[in-house]
C-alpha cells in the first residue's frame, strides 16, 4: 500500500543523495565543522605523532605492519601513534590502525582551502 502522502517516490531519490556527494573513489565528505574539530586535536599532538598519523592515512589498507615500517624509515617509533590514539583519532589493533572518523563507510575531507 502506497505511503498516504507519496513519501515512496522520494525514496529511490534519498538513496542516490550519498552517491551523489562523494568522490570518485566513494569518500564521502566530512562537515567543515567536524574537520576544524580534528584539526584542532592534531595540533594538539607533539610532532612525532602528528608525523605518525600522516603515515597511517597514507596507508590506505591500514595495516599495522607497513605502517610501523614507514615510520621506522622516518625514525618514528611504535610510541608516537600513542598519542594519536590517547587523543582518540586512531585505534590500533594488533594487525591494523583504525580511523575514528571511518564510522560508516570511509570518508574524506571536503575540498577546500589548505590549512582551513
Amino acid at each position: 500500500m502506497p505511503h498516504p502522502w507519496g513519501i515512496g517516490r522520494f525514496i529511490p531519490h534519498m538513496l542516490e543523495l550519498p552517491k551523489a556527494a562523494a568522490d570518485d573513489s566513494g569518500h564521502l565528505p566530512l562537515p567543515h565543522r567536524l574537520q576544524d574539530a580534528y584539526r584542532r586535536r592534531i595540533a594538539k599532538l607533539p610532532a612525532p605523532a602528528r608525523t605518525a598519523l600522516l603515515v597511517a592515512a597514507a596507508e590506505e589498507s591500514g595495516a599495522l605492519a607497513a605502517t610501523l615500517r614507514a615510520m621506522a624509515g622516518l625514525g618514528l617509533t611504535a610510541g608516537a601513534l600513542a598519542a594519536a590514539e590517547g587523543e582518540g583519532l586512531i585505534t590500533v589493533e594488533a594487525q591494523k590502525i583504525r580511523s575514528t572518523t571511518r564510522r560508516r563507510g570511509r570518508s574524506r575531507p571536503a575540498s577546500g582551502p589548505a590549512g582551513r
